[in-house]
């Protein structure tokens, strides 16, 4: 993944000019609320950019967030928004790229949306499944949400992997699927991608 590729993209567009924007992540929200996680439990939004749900977890109350991105550009709009309601101080922003991140604790949850599907390249995603694993505390969960066999096959111009149930069993199966689905998201330009989303959980 390119930083400067990203970081163009964010500062051409604005927030509701990307195809990935959600007004409100709502399956993401309704899944991770039903976990009934402590709000002191440790959460992560890889490629959260400026993705809503660091947001809505902390209006929640949840006290242990860390968003992730590969734009500088991204966590500083992002920022700029938790300024605007005085929580800029309160979630922990990172910039990596996600398979060279090193991090100093483990997390309850590893939320990913439209990320994963972004590594097409065999050694990244071992590396990034690598991370995950040892980043994830034991009876921790991992909810991914990625393009489905039914979705788009490119996304802001660039290849990307394709991933249904079983393909995503596969690749994390050290891992235990607890739910899966698929869900349509509308995007600002009036078209519809189909995502595939599994939560799985990490067993010991």
């Amino acid at each position: 993944m390119d930083k400067n590729f990203w970081d163009n993209v964010y500062e051409s567009k604005s927030e509701n000019n990307v195809s990935w924007y959600q007004e409100m992540p709502k399956r993401s929200l309704e899944i991770i609320m039903s976990l009934n996680l402590p709000i002191s439990a440790k959460i992560i939004d890889v490629g959260g950019g400026q993705s809503k749900l660091s947001e809505c977890l902390y209006e929640k109350s949840y006290k242990d967030l860390t968003v992730l991105d590969i734009s500088e550009v991204a966590l500083s709009k992002l920022k700029e928004s938790l300024n605007a309601k005085n929580s800029s101080n309160k979630i922990n922003l990172i910039l990596s790229n996600v398979v060279e991140a090193k991090f100093t604790k483990q997390f309850d949850l590893w939320h990913d949306r439209a990320v994963f599907h972004f590594l097409t390249n065999p050694e990244d995603q071992k590396k990034y499944i690598d991370l995950l694993l040892t980043s994830l505390m034991a009876n921790g969960y991992f909810l991914i949400s990625t393009f489905s066999k039914n979705g788009p096959s490119k996304c802001s111009g660039l290849e990307i992997c394709q991933y249904d149930k079983k393909d995503l069993v596969s690749m994390f199966s050290k891992l235990e699927l607890i739910e899966s689905g698929t869900e349509d998201h509308h995007t600002p330009f009036n078209t519809v991608q189909n995502f595939t989303y599994c939560l799985f959980k990490k067993m010991n």
